[in-house]
């Protein structure tokens, strides 16, 4: 980053108002495809935690450092809730199995970006969504299991259900202290649909 980005970083973080010239759209740019600025021109927890390290550090390595650990840990949290969300509606509990009819998980590129920008919000923390992810696909195995019909089969495509939010309802129940169980033999935590 240099000196014009920081400068025109420092605005957005300041809530200003930024002229768009070629230059400035510019440096905007390279802000935004280094993930330290959304598209809507919000600065993101990279760019925060950045700038951040910027201001109390002389130290070029320690700066690099915390660049890099920030990066990871938006790659790991979302690889960790895709790792979570079903690649398909097939799931077997104790002897009973549930079929394939459709698949979930779909371009991975475009949920990656969806993720990031939930997370930058600042709304949820990226461990809000993957536990709540859980106790969604828990919820759903377990109603499977009391009423012998796959409810799986119900949830959104992957991008469909990050772009509409659709582990909100569980987020609350997260943050009240509740946690995902196992399923097993239909022996879990009961979670209502």
């Amino acid at each position: 980053m240099d000196m014009n980005q920081i400068c025109l970083f420092e605005m957005y973080l300041a809530g200003e108002e930024v002229t768009m010239n070629p230059r400035n759209k510019g440096w905007k740019e390279a802000l935004v495809r280094k993930g330290y600025l959304t598209h809507d021109n919000q600065p993101t927890l990279q760019g925060k935690a950045f700038y951040e390290a910027l201001q109390n550090t002389d130290d070029v390595v320690n700066l690099t450092k915390v660049i890099k650990e920030t990066r990871q840990r938006t790659v790991s949290s979302f690889d960790a809730w895709w790792e979570c969300y079903p690649a398909t509606d097939r799931f077997t509990v104790g002897s009973k199995e549930f079929k394939n009819t459709r698949t979930l998980r779909s371009n991975k590129d475009k949920c990656k970006e969806i993720f990031n920008r939930i997370i930058n919000s600042g709304e949820y923390t990226a461990e809000e969504i993957i536990e709540a992810t859980k106790m969604d696909v828990l919820a759903r195995k377990e109603a499977s299991m009391k009423g012998n019909d796959n409810k799986v089969t119900f949830m959104n495509k992957s991008e469909v259900y990050l772009n509409q939010k659709a582990f909100d309802a569980y987020v609350e129940m997260y943050r009240n202290g509740e946690r995902p169980g196992e399923v097993s033999g239909g022996q879990s935590r009961v979670y209502t649909l």
